[in-house]
């Protein structure tokens, strides 16, 4: 037993209509009728083979939308063709935010965020730093003064040590 779901779908500047007929396996068989076949009575272009991949690929489309349909419950062919525009709209509004948020997100990537500091912040900043670097300069100065004690007093020592050494050796 065959039941059918028809759906338009737009591209390239033609209306499809497609009277899909589905068998119980649902498999898709599906007639293509365009607007210029049923009111302009004019021969159809031939379809390149783009043209032949993208309706192969919409027929693909349409057997899967079906199918969730189908999966969802629904019997009746009003309620699978009613279930079937509505999954296509929620797909293709998926399909738009997903789009969306990756312009959002190569934005952002590429974007150089250059935040301009109000000027009471700038000064701050200018007098942390110079008073950071003024206060390492003056420990600078204490550790070189520190080390010199060192050095001086190590330099005393010595030659205490050494003149201990000589007056215990001439007694």
């Amino acid at each position: 037993m065959y039941k059918s779901a028809i759906i338009l779908l737009t591209g390239m500047g033609l209306v499809f209509l497609f009277v899909a007929l589905i068998e119980s396996s649902f498999e898709v068989k599906s007639t293509v009728i365009t607007e210029s076949e049923t009111y302009g009575k004019k021969p159809l272009p031939a379809l390149s083979s783009k043209d032949s991949e993208r309706l192969r690929q919409q027929q693909i489309i349409l057997a899967a939308l079906v199918d969730r349909c189908n999966d969802f419950g629904w019997k009746s062919e009003d309620n699978i063709a009613s279930c079937v525009k509505q999954e296509a709209y929620r797909d293709l509004q998926i399909q738009e935010q997903e789009h969306k948020l990756r312009l959002l997100e190569q934005k952002l990537a590429s974007a150089n965020i250059q935040t301009n500091k109000p000027l009471f912040l700038e000064i701050l900043d200018f007098y942390t730093e110079e008073s950071d670097r003024k206060e390492n300069e003056q420990l600078r100065r204490d550790i070189m003064i520190l080390q010199n004690q060192t050095r001086s007093l190590q330099s005393k020592q010595n030659t205490q040590a050494a003149l201990n050494s000589l007056y215990r050796k001439g007694q």
